[in-house]
């Protein structure tokens, strides 16, 4: 059994949000819509979400290694 403490259960947690990063950007199909170069305001339109939060998680997505921003 693992013992736990503050360093385990904070490497847990980053590892559920590394995943449901990466499922809500395929669940939109936003890897495939990015394939070529993409502005917010294009991506937003695209996608059919608001900005605020399509550019969180584009952030998101970009820190964790997924995507690049140019």
């Amino acid at each position: 059994m693992m013992t736990w403490n503050g360093e385990s259960v904070l490497e847990l947690s980053r590892g559920f949000m590394n995943a449901r990063l990466l499922l809500t950007g395929a669940e939109l199909n936003l890897f495939s819509l990015l394939n070529s170069p993409k502005t917010l305001a294009e991506t937003v339109s695209a996608l059919n979400t608001s900005a605020r939060g399509t550019e969180i998680l584009l952030d998101a997505l970009t820190a964790i290694g997924l995507l690049d921003k140019r």
